[in-house]
Parts: structure tokens; C-alpha cells; sequence
């Protein structure tokens, strides 16, 4: 008598089956490994089976803002999403802000609260970083996706999107930094990571009265 155990799914787990089979003739003996059993009897196999055949997606970032509060975001660093600020003369309303709407870029793939920033008075010169994190892979690739529009000025303005390990405090891979206008623009790609660090997706904007920058929907996924 063979029992046979079968095991599916996508990630990695025991599975255990007992199958009870009933006696109808009377068994013969024939090793040390048998077992006696009365006619009409049953005999109960247990088996158990170890199945790490498939794969599990894990999601490490899922921000599409809807639950942030409208505003300017926070630049408290414990907070998720932050914001590094390094305006200079510049007001709330130039740092990068949760809005329903893109002030000065289009972004087509962003839907109700996105990140957003904008140009204020001439005197304001922006350099404001959006931060969100912090994850820690257990894979060592992952992949990234975003929606984002960015207006561009004049040389010298930038939206500049890093991954960026905050174990090493350094840039890892820089994802997009265009020098000229992306309207309606989204980025997917996956990128090499140490697992067991710890990374954020750091998202900058510098403008000297320039236009401006909005991202949504980022996705940072793994698989293991």
C-alpha cells in the first residue's frame, strides 16, 4: 500500500495527510516492519511533506496617500512619510505638501492625494526632499514602481528619486533624475538590495523659482 502525499502552493510550508484503509483480507506477514492486523481492522499511514517549491510576494512600501493628511508633510524623521527641508526663504506651501491636485506638473497616474510641491515667491530657493520608509528586504532584489509628472524650468532644477540605505547612510541606485520635462511619466524597475538593511525611496525636488514635482502610488515589492 503507497500513500501518496501531495503538496502545492506558493510559499514554503509542512503539509500533513493521514489516510486510514481498511483490512478485508486477511494480511500475511512478511519483515520485521510489518505490522500484524486483524481482518476487518484499519491501518493509519501518516505522512508529512516540507514544500518550499513556490514563491511569496511581500509588499515593503504601498503609498497612495489616501490615509496622510492633506498639507505639508511632516519633517519629523520618526513619521512615514517625512520630509528633509532645506528651503531657504521659502513658506509651508513650497515644501513638498499632500494635495488633490498637481500645482505645476502633470501626472496623470496620480489619483486624489499625491505628493506634490510648487514654486512660491522669487525669493524662495527649494531643495525639499520627500522621504518614505524605512523597509528591510529579506531578498536581495526588489522591485519599484511610481506614478510622477515633473515641470522643468531651467538648468539646475531637479527631481531626483535614490533608493537609499539607511544601514550605510548612502545612495544605492538612483531610479530617475530627468533634465527635462516628464509629464504623465511612471517608473517600474528592479534594483539589487542587502537584504537584512534597512532602505528608503528619497524623493527630490531643487528649484530656484522653478515649477514643480508630484509622485503617487509607490510600490516597493519583494520576492521570496
Amino acid at each position: 500500500i503507497t500513500l501518496t502525499l501531495t503538496s502545492s502552493g506558493g510559499s514554503c510550508g509542512t503539509t500533513t495527510a493521514t489516510k486510514a484503509i481498511t483490512v478485508n483480507t486477511n494480511p500475511s506477514v512478511s519483515g520485521v516492519n510489518d505490522a500484524t492486523v486483524s481482518y476487518g481492522g484499519t491501518i493509519s499511514f501518516n505522512a508529512t511533506v516540507t514544500n518550499c517549491s513556490g514563491s511569496t510576494t511581500n509588499t515593503l512600501i504601498d503609498q497612495d496617500f489616501s490615509s496622510v493628511d492633506a498639507g505639508k508633510i511632516s519633517t519629523t524623521s520618526s513619521d512615514n512619510p517625512y520630509q528633509i527641508d532645506n528651503n531657504v526663504n521659502c513658506n509651508d506651501a513650497e515644501t513638498w505638501n499632500i494635495r488633490t491636485s498637481s500645482s505645476e506638473s502633470s501626472c496623470s497616474g496620480c489619483s486624489s492625494n499625491r505628493a506634490d510641491i510648487d514654486f512660491g515667491d522669487s525669493s524662495c530657493d527649494q531643495d525639499a526632499t520627500a522621504v518614505l520608509g524605512s523597509f528591510v528586504p529579506s531578498a536581495s532584489t526588489i522591485t519599484i514602481k511610481f506614478n510622477y509628472g515633473f515641470n522643468w524650468y531651467e538648468s539646475g532644477d531637479k527631481f531626483k528619486v535614490t533608493l537609499y540605505n539607511e544601514t550605510t547612510s548612502s545612495v544605492t541606485h538612483t531610479l530617475i533624475d530627468p533634465t527635462a520635462d516628464c509629464n504623465n511619466c511612471s517608473y517600474s524597475g528592479s534594483k539589487s538590495v542587502t537584504a537584512g538593511d534597512s532602505y528608503t525611496l528619497r524623493f527630490q525636488y531643487v528649484g530656484d523659482y522653478g515649477y514643480g514635482a508630484s509622485f503617487d502610488n509607490v510600490l516597493v515589492t519583494e520576492t521570496v
